[in-house]
């Protein structure tokens, strides 16, 4: 095994994306994904019998009316006009009288009627349609605009009306088979809708626990030089602390320890990102670590986490660092503790080397995951 420099990759919990979205405010207006869709159990059934459904994103909504329904399901795909069939294969309906829609918000919803089987690499459209409008209902589709320019696979439609034609960004839909599995359309579940702000903790350095941390093993052996972490509501009189530990379950040892005071990082009230160097330190792939940040003064500070409770926890499962736990703990004590199951601590690592596979010191010029900008999961 043998460290190689890789400047420019880390890891991360969340990939940040911009979006766009859809307004349907009139029956058979319409977003999609299209594309084939990356099953990573080979294949799975999702059916109205077996439990199976499928997470979409609302951005805003008014969705009132008894008349209104929302119908969320698969389509086949026309190959000529590479738009949807028209025909939902199975589907789930959000109605006024029963399923609701939350909007700024993942909605989950439940297959209803039809059942498809789904291989690994097979070509469909999920689909979010307004399948009849009452009153002046409507709801804004988000879509996730992965580039400036058309999406290649998976792309999208649109339909504002007129029927759909291709567009850019695809609609923002996981799929979760009967057996609890999950499909999705590559890209889409590993970005985070902006839409959906990223909650806080508030500890400050009497409030119990006043210790927050990312708890995480790395898939491959590396070597980090920085540490990214999302905080807010600093003060100029704040102050804190941003350490590295190893063994947090267990009996957490400082690697690494920054303490942080105003003006460096988020000085506002706005809950943001900041990067701190640390002392390149080598971190052993499946060896548990954390990154924690503990205020060391009276004022209370914003520490963010990702609350995917909404989605079942299942989008987390899509996240790369699926595996990590919001945790905390008091005065430093004992061991760390997760907070709660379905919240996805948001930070990355700035690694400056990568195990390149190879035995002794030597190594060839590239080590497999490099490249700048590359994001390992």
């Amino acid at each position: 095994m043998a460290l190689q420099s890789t400047p420019g990759v880390f890891l991360e919990t969340i990939l940040f994306n911009n979006t766009s979205s859809t307004t349907a405010n009139a029956t058979g207006e319409s977003a999609a994904a299209i594309g084939q869709i990356l099953v990573p159990a080979g294949s799975g059934t999702l059916s109205s019998s077996g439990g199976g459904y499928i997470i979409w994103h609302c951005f805003g909504a008014t969705y009132a009316n008894a008349g209104s329904i929302v119908t969320v399901g698969l389509q086949g795909v026309n190959t000529t006009t590479n738009v949807e069939s028209g025909t939902f294969l199975v589907s789930g309906q959000h109605t006024t009288g029963g399923t609701t829609i939350t909007q700024n918000q993942l909605n989950s919803i439940a297959m209803d009627g039809g059942s498809l089987t789904i291989n690994h690499g097979d070509l469909y459209a999920g689909v979010v349609e307004l399948t009849n409008r009452g009153g002046s209902d409507f709801i804004q589709i988000v879509r996730m605009a992965l580039t400036s320019q058309a999406q290649m696979t998976p792309w999208a439609t649109q339909d504002a009306g007129g029927g759909p034609s291709v567009t850019n960004a695809p609609a923002a839909m996981t799929i979760v088979f009967d057996d609890g599995s999950f499909g999705y359309w590559g890209g889409q579940p590993l970005q985070w809708p902006m839409g959906l702000a990223p909650s806080t903790v508030n500890p400050s350095v009497s409030s119990t626990p006043d210790e927050y941390a990312a708890v995480f093993s790395v898939p491959v052996a590396c070597e980090i030089n920085a540490i990214g972490y999302y905080v807010g509501a600093i003060s100029g009189s704040d102050a804190y602390e941003l350490i590295l530990y190893s063994d947090p379950e267990g009996t957490p040892s400082v690697v690494d320890s920054v303490a942080i005071t105003a003006p460096v990082g988020s000085t506002s009230s706005t809950t943001s990102f900041s990067t701190v160097p640390i002392t390149a330190t080598e971190l052993t792939a499946g060896t548990l670590y954390a990154v924690a940040v503990r205020p060391t003064t009276a004022g209370a500070i914003n520490i963010a986490y990702a609350d995917l409770t909404a989605s079942g926890a299942v989008l987390k499962s899509l996240q790369p660092f699926s595996t990590c736990k919001f945790s905390s703990r008091t005065n430093q004590t004992g061991a760390f503790s997760e907070v709660d199951a379905n919240y996805l601590p948001i930070f990355h690592l700035n690694v400056s080397k990568l195990d390149d596979g190879a035995g002794g010191g030597g190594g060839g010029t590239g080590a497999p995951f490099s490249g700048a900008g590359f994001i390992v999961g």
